[in-house]
Parts: structure tokens; C-alpha cells; sequence
């Protein structure tokens, strides 16, 4: 499935406080009562009251492990070859594979480009500088199964859109970050590859 940014969960906000059955927040009339006489003494007098306790902080969400990219997005068949070498040599690989719109030449072009994807896929993409240096492109998504990549590719293609397909290779998932962190130092070791280690939410 394409990765795409989710929907950011918000606070309740605290109540109002009493109110009627109908729903208005109402103050009572204060009773007359005579004041209350000064304690005597040693008599210990009442703490005053607290405030309520600061809400406990969210949890930070949990993890399904650890992967490493390796490099950017880049030629796809490259990418391949290199996650079929690390393949044979041990490494859980694979290719992750990018579909851009583009290159256009001004950063006007490809916001122009990335409303008319929003306003007619749906796709929550973003304008990204070109590999090249020159120029920019809009990610239209970013899959795990190549076929799903290859689907919008078409598609979108189809509709008259200049369509980049980019991969780079992945390496794991791994259960945890210092697994992850020694596999991509032996990466470097071996094979004078550099990535990143990224959590996988």
C-alpha cells in the first residue's frame, strides 16, 4: 500500500463543568449563612484544595521493528540488482519503489500538478526537489509491492502524466534498533553501502 500521511489524533478538551438538563451552564444563588467562626486554638485547619492532576502523557506509539534504507530513491532496475545481491549473500532485502509526476521546472508547475492529482485521485503527495538537481517532481506514492507501484504507474500514465518509477533497497525488518544498527555497520563494513535505520510504525 502507498505510505501516505494519517489523520493526527486530538485531545478532548475538558467539560464545562455542571450544568441544567437542558445543557446551559447555571451558577446557584448563594445561601445566607452566618460566618464561620475562627478554629481554636491548636486546632489544626483544612489543607486547601489542589487542582486536578495534568492529564499522564501520551505514549509514544509502538514500533514493529526496524528496517534500513539504503540510499535515496534512485533507478529502479539498479535498485533491484542490489537487493537481489544482498539477497544472496543473507540479508532479508527488498525494493521499495517510489511513482513521481514530473520533472517541471518551477516549484509553481509541480503545486499546480500535485492539486490536480489531489482533486482527482485522491493522492496526498508532496513537491520534492529533482534527483537531477533541476527542476522538481510531486511523490505520488511510495510501495512496498512493486505491483502496486506499477498500477499507479499506469494509470496514471494513461491520463496523460509524465511518470517517473524510482526504487531503492531495504534491508530487514530487524526486532530492534541495535539489530538494525549492527547489520548497517556490517553493511558498511562489507559492502561500503551507507543507509538509514527507520522504526516501522
Amino acid at each position: 500500500e502507498a505510505e501516505s500521511a494519517a489523520a493526527s489524533a486530538t485531545a478532548d478538551e475538558p467539560s464545562a463543568g455542571p450544568s441544567a438538563p437542558g445543557g446551559d451552564a447555571v451558577a446557584d444563588r448563594p445561601a445566607v449563612a452566618a460566618a464561620p467562626s475562627p478554629p481554636a486554638a491548636g486546632e489544626a485547619t483544612a489543607p486547601a484544595q489542589t487542582a486536578a492532576a495534568a492529564p499522564a502523557p501520551r505514549a509514544a506509539p509502538a514500533t514493529r521493528g526496524f528496517q534500513i534504507q539504503l540510499g535515496h530513491f534512485g533507478d529502479a532496475a539498479a535498485a533491484t540488482a542490489l537487493a537481489g545481491e544482498l539477497a544472496a549473500g543473507g540479508y532479508a532485502a527488498r525494493v521499495q519503489s517510489r511513482v513521481a509526476v514530473g520533472p517541471f521546472p518551477t516549484r509553481d508547475a509541480a503545486d499546480a500538478a500535485l492539486a490536480r492529482l489531489r482533486r482527482e485521485y485522491g493522492i496526498s503527495g508532496f513537491v520534492a526537489a529533482a534527483s537531477s538537481g533541476s527542476g522538481f517532481i510531486v511523490q505520488a506514492g511510495v510501495f512496498n509491492d512493486a505491483s502496486n507501484a506499477a498500477g499507479l504507474a499506469r494509470r496514471l500514465a494513461a491520463d496523460g502524466h509524465p511518470v517517473l518509477t524510482h526504487g531503492r533497497a531495504l534491508v530487514g525488518p530487524y526486532p530492534n534498533r541495535k539489530a538494525a544498527d549492527e547489520a548497517l555497520a556490517k553493511l558498511r563494513g562489507e559492502r561500503r553501502l551507507d543507509g538509514v535505520v527507520v522504526a516501522l510504525q
